[in-house]
């Protein structure tokens, strides 16, 4: 009995050791996020005269970017400062902003002092990776997509590497999709890129520029309209790259507000975007969570905004009656405090020249600050300014 007994003890102190083990914190999932940080942080230059005409000082502008970056990550040297956000080993993604052509757009400069710093701490250039979305938006910008033997790579996702079919974003309004999209049915060769672009705008607008072809293919039997609630995120994002750098640009955008860091990094990723570019909560939502997902949000190290040219109506393509050249960099780790800024500036901009201001189009902005991606309260934002 006595050994019956002993035997009856030690199985219930195993089972209840087993117990504990299973209840315990860190074998189970955590039920929420860690919180955000309490204040945001942005570290910024001005320098009008890092350009002149809209035509940008390199070696200025590649110094003061640096400055800035050693102030962001409280470094000594550039190669620690990068060695800080990447390691050797990682292959760096780096989301440009092209849709506003060669002046609008990411600079170049900026983006060669990135990658120039990157390989200076110990990474490859064959793991750097240069992107957005068109192919026909980054050549007009001055961005050749090519695949060099070595060298870093610079990519579209149209008509490139395209999007990955098992990694979707869901959302209940429903978009209309077009050539390039993933699910959309009757996608033509990647060399008719453009063509195809062309085509399906001048059957929208008999004014839209005709392909520029001694004679237009045929018209196309119409289709039933094709529809889908998914967006797919782009493969670089899954599965080329393990940290991703932002470098958007400061722009409005006449049905969102701002064209910055949110958006054009959030709608640059996936497919079937169109359907959030409007003024709603639910849109709004939709940008805010597609930065929220794991995909995207898990990798991305730093925040760039190009704000040496500067856009507060007619966004995101450039239109240089609205233009200015404040010369201004920022960077931060949260990207709904810099676009906060952007629209503060966008506002300021439009006050000052009689332009009807943007109002309260930046639903996405309210939305990632309450699901913890950033500040929008401007009471909430440390500024760092660098001479």
């Amino acid at each position: 009995m006595v050994l019956l007994r002993s035997f009856c003890l030690l199985l219930a102190a195993l089972l209840a050791s087993a117990t504990a083990q299973e209840l315990r914190p860190e074998h189970s999932p955590a039920a929420f996020p860690p919180p955000p940080p309490a204040r945001a942080r942005v570290v910024l230059s001005e320098k009008p005269a890092l350009l002149q005409r809209f035509q940008p000082d390199n070696a200025g502008i590649r110094t003061t970017f640096n400055r800035l970056l050693l102030a962001h990550t409280l470094q000594k040297s550039v190669p620690e400062a990068w060695r800080s956000l990447v390691s050797p080993k990682d292959t760096v993604g780096i989301k440009i902003s092209t849709a506003g052509g060669p002046i609008l757009g990411t600079h170049r400069a900026i983006l060669e002092a990135v990658v120039d710093g990157l390989v200076e701490a110990g990474v490859p250039p064959r793991q750097i990776i240069v992107w957005d979305k068109h192919e026909d938006q980054m050549v007009n910008a001055g961005y050749v997509p090519m695949r060099p033997p070595s060298g870093w790579q610079c990519l579209a996702i149209i008509p490139g590497p395209g999007f990955d079919g098992g990694k979707f974003y869901f959302h209940e309004l429903a978009g209309q999709l077009i050539w390039g999209d993933h699910d959309f049915v009757g996608r033509p060769e990647a060399k008719d890129d453009v063509i195809q672009r062309l085509l399906q705008s001048a059957e929208k607008d008999p004014k839209a520029p005709k392909p520029a072809s001694g004679k237009e293919p045929p018209k196309k039997p119409e289709s039933p309209p094709q529809v889908s609630n998914r967006s797919y995120f782009t493969r670089i994002l899954t599965r080329d790259i393990t940290k991703l750098i932002n470098i958007p640009v400061l722009s409005d955008h006449d049905r969102i507000g701002v064209w910055g860091a949110v958006s054009s990094l959030a709608l640059g990723s996936v497919d079937n975007h169109r359907r959030f570019l409007v003024e709603s909560e639910a849109a709004g939502l939709g940008i805010a969570e597609i930065l929220a997902h794991e995909a995207l949000r898990s990798k991305v190290v730093l925040h760039i905004m190009d704000g040496l040219v500067g856009q507060y109506a007619g966004g995101p393509a450039f239109h240089a009656n609205y233009a200015g050249s404040p010369g201004l960099i920022m960077l931060s780790n949260d990207p709904v405090a810099l676009d906060t800024l952007a629209l503060e500036r966008i506002e300021d901009g439009r006050r000052a020249r009689g332009v009807i201001p943007t109002g309260d189009k930046a639903h996405h902005l309210r939305q990632a600050a309450a699901l913890g991606l950033g500040k929008n309260d401007r009471a909430k934002i440390d500024l760092v300014v660098v001479p």
